[in-house]
């Protein structure tokens, strides 16, 4: 994970990192002319390039740009490579076709990204490095399918693979792996109503704020989860000051996600829930004024398409 700073204009922030992206597929595309077809040394630089274009779909949206990751990595499958190799080659892919079923929404998208991160699992080994990132992207996906079928099943592997994979995490990996078991425990907390489950899902978010503390978009990730816990935890008990709490996370979450972040409309909406359930406690005028310009402001920052 590379540190991120608060960005002041981040319409050329975002062109900056275009920029980054675009040199980046120049120079990976260079080494790839040198490389003999089909000679294992292509792995990298194909990898790479998938990763590359992926991250700038993203970043832009442009369907594009999600084709030529999937083609990239689709071409880092057909060298000869190890199990292990192997293995990270398909949960790639796998991780790629994920991003776009939750951007386009084709259910084989999602078919396939479960179907190759269960092969890339099968193939790693018990003390494969990446082991715990193809743990992550299966649980991942089986969580997603779980929010269109509402198979608990598969919810219920999600919580165990999500668990394995924290527990064999790389140290920098850790901060986003535990928002991701609060994502899944949220998610069962939503369909069983444990109120011990909630918990954890809370201490997960706790923890990886605080781990999270010098990269602003894994921070907001972790401050906006544990805001929404919260909220959820005011609604199950009935208790008032866990609002308070969710409104301070999600105000700073917020100021992680200035004007043109692609998560701000989510957080704005998330705040303004917050301060409208406040309103209903305290009868504050101030709550309720303020629920709305946050309302007001992440409908503006929607397209009329977008359905939400």
């Amino acid at each position: 994970m590379n540190n991120q700073v608060p960005i002041l204009d981040p319409r050329n922030e975002q062109r900056n990192r275009e920029m980054e992206f675009e040199e980046a597929i120049r120079s990976l595309k260079e080494t790839l002319l040198r490389s003999p077809p089909q000679d294992h040394v292509r792995l990298i630089p194909l990898s790479d390039l998938g990763q590359c274009f992926h991250d700038l779909f993203k970043l832009r949206e442009k369907a594009q740009d999600l084709e030529e990751a999937l083609r990239y990595f689709k071409e880092a499958l057909d060298l000869p490579l190890s199990d292990d190799e192997r293995a990270g080659a398909l949960t790639n892919l796998g991780h790629c076709l994920l991003t776009g079923f939750e951007q386009q929404g084709d259910p084989e998208f999602l078919k396939a990204a479960i179907k190759l991160n269960e092969d890339a699992l099968h193939r790693s080994l018990p003390n494969d490095p990446n082991r715990s990132v193809i743990l992550n992207n299966l649980a991942n996906a089986l969580d997603t399918s779980y929010l269109h079928t509402g198979n608990i099943e598969q919810l219920n592997e999600a919580i165990r693979l999500q668990r394995e994979a924290l527990e064999s995490c790389k140290p920098e990996d850790r901060s986003g792996m535990l928002d991701d078991l609060g994502i899944v425990l949220f998610n069962y907390f939503g369909a069983q109503r444990e109120g011990n489950v909630l918990e954890e899902a809370i201490q997960c978010h706790r923890e990886a704020s605080d781990l999270s503390s010098q990269l602003v978009d894994d921070k907001a990730r972790a401050l906006s989860c544990l805001g929404t816990c919260l909220i959820a935890k005011y609604e199950h008990l009935g208790d008032a000051q866990w609002l308070q709490e969710a409104a301070l996370h999600l105000k700073e979450a917020l100021e992680c996600r200035p004007p043109g972040h692609t998560d701000r409309p989510s957080t704005l909406n998330s705040l303004a829930n917050c301060l409208h359930c406040q309103y209903r406690e305290t009868q504050a005028l101030s709550d309720l004024e303020e629920a709305i310009r946050y309302l007001r402001e992440s409908l503006s920052l929607l397209p009329s398409e977008n359905p939400n």
